[in-house]
């Protein structure tokens, strides 16, 4: 997981931490966050963000949602 992690923070410049590192062994939660100059630019990021997990191999992504506050 910390591979995916670094590796999503390099490319896409947001901040990673997972969120529930007890859940399960074999799960497991991430949390990102993404500062942009607009929201649009924000939820663009976001939105590569999921479709890079979604493609990468070794992880399956259950489900996902982009909040702002």
């Amino acid at each position: 997981m910390r591979a995916i992690m670094e590796k999503l923070h390099r490319h896409f410049n947001i901040s990673v931490a997972e969120a529930d590192d007890d859940a399960h062994p074999t799960q497991a939660e991430l949390t990102v966050v993404a500062v942009a100059r607009t929201r649009r630019e924000a939820r663009e990021t976001l939105a590569r963000v999921v479709d890079a997990v979604s493609a990468h191999p070794r992880a399956e992504l259950m489900s996902h949602a982009i909040l702002e506050v």
